[in-house]
């Protein structure tokens, strides 16, 4: 059988009072004991996972394809995610979902004109991926929500209506392509 564990929490006391005659809390020589149950007593396995996530930082700074392996990080665990959000009935995980993508395709615009520069950086692989990883960490404001709600949607309010405008008059004056299907292509794809 496993060691249990024994916390020893201060016990406060609200028998003083302070100036203004409200209770106020001071603590004692008196301790509430609580046995707090192991890892392994609820079954499950601790991991020490300290040094392969050093290995990855390493690698992350002068490891070959580092590149690679920081956008499958940034799209792999958001893809499942935001295909396991779309089969829920709730509409705050797609939001949020759907918040890390737009946020995700406007610093991929902007990496490729600075892709260059950036990319000689050494700590460049793995400051993205400690990016991506902010922009997805499941917290109240993650990196996603704070980008979009102070860069992108401030922006996007003021210019969606010249947006909207242009559009409509490219769909008018039919600059907008429209292509008839090509003629090889099968009909059960038409």
């Amino acid at each position: 059988m496993q060691e249990k564990h024994v916390k020893a929490v201060p016990f406060r006391n609200h028998k003083y009072k302070n100036k203004n005659g409200s209770p106020q809390a001071s603590y004692t020589n008196r301790v509430a004991v609580a046995v707090v149950p192991t890892f392994a007593d609820r079954g499950c396995h601790v991991v020490n996972s300290g040094p392969s996530v050093i290995f990855l930082a390493i690698y992350m700074v002068f490891g070959f394809a580092a590149q690679l392996f920081c956008n499958i990080f940034g799209f792999l665990y958001p893809a499942y995610a935001s295909l396991k959000a779309l089969e829920t009935p709730n509409k705050e995980d797609d939001t949020k979902w759907l918040t890390y993508w737009v946020v995700f395709a406007f610093f991929s615009l902007i990496e490729y004109f600075s892709d260059i520069i950036l990319s000689w950086f050494p700590f460049y692989w793995l400051a993205k991926c400690l990016f991506h990883l902010w922009c997805f960490i499941p917290i109240e404001n993650n990196g996603s929500r704070v980008i979009y709600n102070r860069i992108i949607r401030p922006r996007f309010l003021k210019h969606s209506g010249d947006v909207d405008n242009l559009l409509g008059e490219l769909a008018d004056s039919g600059m907008v392509m429209t292509s008839p299907p090509l003629p090889y292509m099968p009909e059960w794809l038409l």
